[in-house]
Order: structure tokens, then C-alpha cells, then sequence
């Protein structure tokens, strides 16, 4: 009499507790980010904008607010740019574009400001990358001078916009500068120097009683 193997079910799969915390994030990231761009055409064949998920209340707001603005004109204009400056596999792929959205977001622009340097920073960056590309591909010394010259300037440029973005935000900041301390006699300490309050932070309001 022949015996039926009884088939063990397979352990599950541990993942170690970096790569599950990963998942983690990246669930939690999901949830909550703000959909993307859908490149649509209308009735004139031209594209309209919409987002990736129409059926979510507030969709666009929070796609706005996530960009740095809560201006309906502005964020017309600035997506039509970036869409403008990428690369489109075909007409309504917009794929490229919410990439470069996503690069914004993730700069947490505080305001329209910053949400230009940002898509500058993007494009300056996709354009290194072009120059990069191009000299594995060089075939002659004056090819490769010429990539190389590109692709320096345009990482000189993009080091520059991280500069200027963190001049532009730090404008905000409360400084203090320390000249000397003096300490006098019983221990008090006198310190002399110069304290300097910047902008505020656009977004933060202003209690107006107090």
C-alpha cells in the first residue's frame, strides 16, 4: 500500500528588516503622494492636462500645493513648461514629465520661486546626463572636447542652482552672528554682536494679535 506524500507548504518569505522597512516607506509614500500628470487630447486635437487620478477628491489641489503653489494660472503655465521641456515618447505619454514633477516635489518648494529653480535644476540635470551619454559614444578628440566642455558647464550650472536655492532659503532664517564675549566681574557675561532676522517663510501665517 502505497503512501501520498503530504506536500510541506513553502516557509515564507523573511525579508531582512532594511528591505521591509523599505516597502514601508515606499507603501507609505504611495498612499499619500500626490498624483502625477495625464496628458489628454480634446476635441482640437491640441493636449489638455489632467491628473493621473481624476477621481480623487482634491487631486489637483494637492498636486498644486505639493509644487509650491495654490495658484490655479501659475500651475497651468509652470506643468506646460516642464511637459514642454522633456522628452515625450509619443503625444500623450507623460511619463518623462511626471518625473520631472516628481524631482520638484521632492525638493519641498516652499513657493513659485522655488519651483522654478527646481525645474531648472531638472532640466540642467537632464541635459548632463545627454553630455554624459554622448562621450562613451565620441569618436574623435574635438567630439570628446566638446562633450566634455558641455557636460562640465552644465554640472558647474546645476552646483550653482543648489547654491542659489539654499541662499534663497536661508534668507528666511534668523541669523545670529558672536563678535566676542566678555565675562565680568560676579560672572555675567556680556556677549557683543549683531542679531539679524531675515524674511519669514511665505507660507507661515502671521497671528495678527499678537
Amino acid at each position: 500500500m502505497s503512501r501520498k506524500k503530504t506536500e510541506k507548504p513553502l516557509p515564507a518569505t523573511v525579508q531582512p528588516p532594511h528591505v521591509a522597512a523599505a516597502v514601508r516607506r515606499f507603501q507609505e509614500h504611495a498612499a499619500t503622494a500626490p498624483p502625477g500628470v495625464a496628458l489628454e487630447k480634446d476635441e482640437a486635437g491640441g493636449l489638455s492636462i489632467a491628473t493621473a487620478r481624476p477621481s480623487q477628491d482634491g487631486a489637483i489641489v494637492a498636486l498644486m500645493d505639493a509644487l509650491g503653489t495654490l495658484d490655479p494660472a501659475f500651475f497651468g503655465t509652470f506643468v506646460a513648461q516642464v511637459i514642454n521641456a522633456t522628452d515625450l515618447k509619443d503625444e500623450t505619454d507623460a511619463t518623462a514629465a511626471n518625473a520631472a514633477l516628481a524631482f520638484v516635489r521632492g525638493i519641498k518648494p516652499r513657493d513659485e520661486t522655488e519651483s522654478c529653480l527646481a525645474a531648472q535644476m531638472y532640466a540642467t540635470h537632464s541635459a548632463a546626463m545627454v553630455f554624459a551619454r554622448r562621450l562613451n559614444n565620441v569618436g574623435t578628440i574635438p567630439q570628446q572636447d566638446s562633450a566634455i566642455n558641455a557636460f562640465t558647464k552644465l554640472t558647474r550650472t546645476y552646483a550653482a542652482q543648489m547654491e542659489a536655492l539654499k541662499r534663497y532659503r536661508s534668507s528666511g532664517e534668523q541669523k545670529v552672528t558672536v563678535q566676542h564675549v566678555n565675562v565680568a566681574d560676579g560672572g555675567q557675561a556680556i556677549v557683543g554682536g549683531t542679531v539679524t532676522a531675515g524674511g519669514r517663510d511665505p507660507r507661515k501665517k502671521v497671528d495678527a494679535t499678537s
